[in-house]
């Protein structure tokens, strides 16, 4: 019996990082958001799993300290949260995501009308969110729906595309990327 080798993604070098980072910084809010907290050491599954509570106290700043959600497929039960630090980078690309999601409708300023849906949730009339922001997905699909591990992916690796980054590189990449930081072979230091 063949036994599977698990084989880790690549990480990102110095240059690879930076070209990422600019360009998503400058031009796009949400994915420079999405790939900062890939870069902070969180999976798909725990980025896409954030609710804005998880970020933010208030629904306007991001906390320093996270709380990022136990999440494993293969439990029903999962455990609490587990807070994790963030850099003061991530911090302000967080704010901005914020500051631009509560841009997208007048609900966030003043009262406005709201809805019950199909599944019990109130949401506003004008936009479709949910009422509750700091109980609403942090990162949202074009239908107003929970963003999916797959569409996450699929982004990164249209930006991996758009600015020739090296074809191996993911998403998992990031996370492994923030490993190898920590214990001291980041870019440049590849393993024997």
């Amino acid at each position: 019996m063949k036994t599977k080798t698990f084989e880790r993604p690549p990480i990102l070098t110095t240059d690879e990082r930076e070209r990422l980072f600019v360009e998503a910084g400058s031009l796009y809010v949400a994915p420079h958001a999405h790939f900062m907290l890939g870069l902070s050491g969180l999976s798909a599954l725990e980025v896409v799993s954030l609710d804005v509570r998880h970020v933010s106290r208030n629904g306007v700043e991001a906390v320093p300290i996270i709380e990022v959600p136990n999440v494993d497929l293969r439990e029903v039960e999962v455990g609490p949260t587990r807070p994790e630090q963030i850099s003061e980078t991530t911090r302000r690309a967080l704010n901005r995501y914020i500051a631009w999601r509560r841009n997208r409708c007048l609900h966030f300023r003043f009262s406005m009308r709201t809805e019950v849906d199909a599944q019990g949730a109130v949401r506003c009339c004008n936009c479709g969110d949910l009422a509750d922001f700091l109980s609403s997905p942090l990162f949202d699909s074009r239908q107003g729906d929970r963003l999916s591990v797959h569409r996450l992916r699929h982004e990164f690796e249209e930006f991996r595309d758009m600015l020739e980054l090296n074809p191996a590189l993911r998403f998992d990449s990031l996370r492994e990327t923030f490993i190898a930081d920590l214990i001291g072979r980041g870019p440049g230091k590849r393993a024997a």
